[in-house]
């Protein structure tokens, strides 16, 4: 039997812009004044995009992030 090895991703999210969604990276701490989570600002990087548009679908990622 074949054994695949699960590659290690940091949290992706999916955003969508009109007909386009984009996978990007994010880092999350914690906000003591507010009390929840945020997201922190200049950590988000666009990895890929959804190949047709929507949430779901096949995932062209950019090479630069193959290549880390």
């Amino acid at each position: 039997m074949a054994v695949a090895d699960t590659p290690k991703l940091p949290p992706l999210m999916i955003i969508n812009q009109g007909k386009y969604s984009y996978v990007t990276t994010y880092k999350i701490t914690w906000d003591k004044t507010l009390r929840q989570p945020r997201r922190v600002p200049g950590q988000n990087k666009t990895v890929g995009k959804i190949v047709g548009g929507g949430t779901e679908g096949v995932i062209e990622w950019n090479s630069e992030f193959l290549d880390e």
